[in-house]
């Protein structure tokens, strides 16, 4: 849990400073290894990567299998962002309960615990979590 609080603090600064009037000139990057682009002009973006965080406190293949069918492939698809990062993390005190942090292409960033239900499952609808709108 505490992990989980500080990759919210990490991400959501970064999320500040994306937002914010710090940015970087693309031609002073001319002579790096990779072939940067203003992001506002890509259209088409990598997978996005995910990152598990103590898997073996998950049940197993069946819990990872279900994951990606219920929440990761869902959360993809329905974004009107570009996914750039998923971190998952299970927690030794919080057996019933998964850590997700999703991390879009323009710098916002979401985190939930997503729990299961008694029975070991993940709901259908756990991925929606992440379009609901913020409290005030």
């Amino acid at each position: 849990m505490r992990l989980l609080a500080i990759v919210a603090v990490l991400l959501s600064s970064s999320r500040v400073a994306a937002a914010s009037d710090v940015s970087l000139e693309l031609s002073r990057l001319s002579e790096s290894r990779v072939k940067y682009h203003d992001s506002s002009k890509i259209v088409d973006f990598p997978i996005p990567v995910i990152s598990v965080r103590r898997e073996g406190l998950s049940s197993g293949p069946a819990e990872l299998n279900e994951i990606k069918e219920k929440i990761l492939y869902p959360l993809i698809e329905r974004s009107p962002q570009p996914v750039s990062a998923i971190i998952l993390e299970w927690y030794g005190s919080l057996p019933d309960a998964l850590g997700v942090s999703v991390v879009w292409s323009d710098g916002h960033t979401r985190e939930s615990l997503i729990r299961r239900a008694p029975q070991g499952h993940y709901d259908e609808k756990a991925y929606e979590v992440f379009f609901a709108k913020p409290t005030p």
